[in-house]
């Protein structure tokens, strides 16, 4: 299953995959109906001979759905690729009314991984742009994050792309929504970011904000760090009342002798994408042009300590980095900053209480320390 959405009728669309032919990798769409009491209505499936991947399904109350997928020949070859963004729109029955393309020309995207429908009749959609990666026997292709308009008529209005500092198979939308206020639209995915070696890279969770026409308001990332290699990911985020978001998820440490090798997270964010308060509040003073912009929250710290780090302007993020050590100066934690700005957060549940400090590195050298505690 990869979706299900409550219907008009208190029943329930539930769509997924459907391999058509063990080992033959042809997929098809499947669609089930149900009532309110889980009986089944109808179940349909749709697709071609090629790979045809369901992501998501949006409500059209009282004409039908709007099923969100993508098509691709991944299934008859090793290369040479094509990836299109699919929309298929059905009746209340299940009935194909009519599909939609990604034109050929726009090259390889990724599939419409979330949408939202508005009013007009328009589609704003969280897919992506794809890259072909030469491999010895089997290629892939990797994806930019981007978000499209269509209007009525299926038209392109706007998209903008988010790509990342390398392109990776960790780089794709997970889920969007419209802001109530009617400001824009909340995106959410993963990034990737290489860092210096040893590291390898850091996989963040990251929330955009657009605007009515597809303007970039803020992006913020979100690092859970770990003492090996691990990833930050958002599955799903809602407005809430207040303007703020809730956004759920997981984080996994990718290690063998990991003690706790994934934990699945709730977070509650101000309306600016911001969990450490005043992130959107940091100001261009001379100390901040210099050094960067430290915020620590909450202090004193209980399970986890999260903190909001901009660099300055023109600071390349591999000669930044942090390192954690106690009162006698014994050094606990020691990392790199990621591109750009990112909130962090740090687990303490195993730390005895105390008084700690977070020391701001530029090429080695300390340039700003800010004090915390860890209470029980």
């Amino acid at each position: 299953m990869a979706d299900m959405e409550l219907t008009i009728d208190n029943g329930f669309l539930i769509v997924g995959n459907l391999e058509m032919q063990q080992g033959t990798n042809n997929t098809d769409i499947l669609i089930l109906k149900t009532d309110s009491l889980g009986n089944e209505i109808f179940i349909k499936n749709i697709g071609t001979t090629s790979f045809d991947e369901l992501s998501s399904c949006v409500i059209r109350n009282g004409q039908g759905y709007i099923i969100g997928a993508k098509r691709d020949n991944t299934n008859v070859t090793t290369q040479d690729y094509t990836y299109r963004t699919l929309l298929v729109g059905i009746d209340s029955a299940g009935n194909v009314q009519w599909t939609w393309l990604s034109p050929e020309s726009w090259g390889l995207r990724d599939a419409a991984r979330d949408m939202v429908l508005l009013d007009d009749g328009s589609l704003v959609i969280a897919s992506g742009i794809g890259h072909e990666q030469q491999r010895p026997s089997v290629n892939v292709v990797y994806f930019d994050k981007a978000v499209f308009k269509l209007n009525p008529q299926k038209e392109l209005v706007w998209e903008v792309v988010f790509p990342d500092s390398v392109i990776t198979s960790n780089s794709y939308t997970t889920n969007i929504i419209k802001l109530s206020n009617g400001s824009g639209f909340i995106i959410s995915g993963i990034s990737t970011t290489i860092l210096p070696p040893p590291e390898w890279g850091a996989i963040e969770g990251w929330i955009v904000k657009l605007g009515e026409d597809g303007e970039t308001k803020w992006i913020r990332k979100h690092v859970y760090l770990t003492a090996s290699p691990g990833y930050h990911k958002i599955n799903d985020l809602k407005e809430c009342p207040d303007g703020g978001l809730i956004i759920c998820g997981e984080a996994r440490e990718l290690s063998d002798t990991a003690s706790i090798p994934q934990q699945a997270w709730l977070m509650k964010l101000y309306s600016f994408g911001c969990l450490v308060p005043g992130c959107q509040l940091v100001d261009a003073t001379e100390e901040s042009k210099e050094m960067g912009s430290l915020l620590l929250y909450p202090n004193p710290a209980r399970d986890y300590l999260n903190f909001f780090y901009r660099p300055a302007p023109g600071q390349p993020a591999g000669q930044t980095s942090f390192r954690i050590f106690d009162a006698s100066g014994h050094e606990l934690h020691r990392f790199e900053a990621q591109a750009g700005e990112a909130t962090y957060t740090l687990p303490l549940w195993h730390w005895p209480p105390g008084v700690y400090f977070l020391q701001l590195l530029q090429n080695g050298l300390p340039v700003k320390t800010e004090r915390f505690v860890v209470e029980r």
